[in-house]
């Protein structure tokens, strides 16, 4: 296994997944692009000249004001193709585990103190605005449209995606072929980051995926990220929403950092007892089918 885990084969299956993504959402922004020219088109019947300035202008405000129906297109595609190379995946395991409801709510608990954690500790690094000069549009949202549109894609679509794709395939080819738990977490995690809008919400990115692929690792289910993911982006939205938070950024700073600080130590423990409570007698596929 030494001498085969970083071959070219193993390289290609392990970003394949990726690679079909891309070329999905390739495909589907090519494919709204195309719409919106034709629209543009259809109005400008007149003989007048085409201004490509102008249909290029109409694609960005399209994308702009469909970006939430494009992410929710994408999520559409991909997943049912993620599905079946995870299950896929999954048949070439000897064993796997099983938790009980109690174990996906405590990973509940800990999605949304990692969201508050995480997002806290990406607050505390931007000094005087420093994370912000190396993205203009730091304080835009990731999502348009209206608002049930904007949760669907941004609460719903994005966790189960992103997780099938990064933790359920890459992650878990990485470990499969013999990657060890850090290079393949640190791997994963900055090619998720890197897939995110500016520096602010990568780091945060990063910090979230790590932690996302230890309990996939914990868990040996894709379910536990996913819930996991699910709970800390319904509770990020609906702050965001009705600013739920606005009263913990508006405290003192000492305060501020001895809070976040206390809530990492909650997320640590937590963490400590699914790995020692919830790592699960692991069954075998053929006792089972006996």
């Amino acid at each position: 296994m030494s001498d085969e885990k970083y071959s070219l084969r193993n390289y290609v299956n392990i970003f394949v997944p990726l690679m079909i993504y891309v070329i999905i959402s390739l495909m589907v922004e090519i494919a709204v692009a195309s719409v919106l020219s034709f629209r543009y088109i259809l109005t400008h019947e007149d003989g007048t000249s085409l201004d490509v300035k102008a249909i290029s202008d109409m694609v960005n405000s399209g994308y702009a004001e469909y970006g939430s129906y494009i992410s929710i297109a994408i999520a559409l595609v991909c997943i049912p193709v993620f599905v079946f190379l995870y299950i896929n995946d999954k048949k070439k395991d000897k064993a796997y585990e099983r938790a009980g409801a109690s174990f996906y709510v405590i990973v509940g608990i800990m999605g949304i103190l990692a969201c508050i954690c995480f997002s806290n500790f990406v607050d505390s690094l931007n000094v005087d605005g420093f994370l912000k000069l190396f993205s203009q549009d730091a304080d835009e949202p990731s999502y348009s449209g209206n608002t049930v549109a904007a949760f669907i894609a941004s609460a719903i679509c994005s966790p189960v995606l992103e997780e099938l794709l990064f933790r359920g395939l890459l992650y878990g080819r990485m470990r499969r072929f013999g990657w060890k738990f850090a290079s393949s977490a640190i791997v994963t995690g900055l090619i998720f980051a890197s897939l995110h809008s500016n520096i602010m919400q990568a780091v945060y990115a990063f910090l979230i995926g790590t932690l996302f692929c230890y309990v996939f690792e914990k868990s040996k289910s894709i379910v536990a990220p996913v819930v996991m993911h699910l709970s800390a982006n319904i509770f990020a939205f609906w702050a965001n929403e009705f600013n739920l938070l606005s009263d913990m950024y508006e405290m003192d700073k000492m305060y501020f950092y001895f809070l976040n600080i206390l809530l990492f130590f909650v997320l640590a423990l937590i963490g400590r007892f699914v790995e020692l409570r919830f790592v699960l007698k692991t069954i075998d596929r053929s006792e089972e089918e006996l």
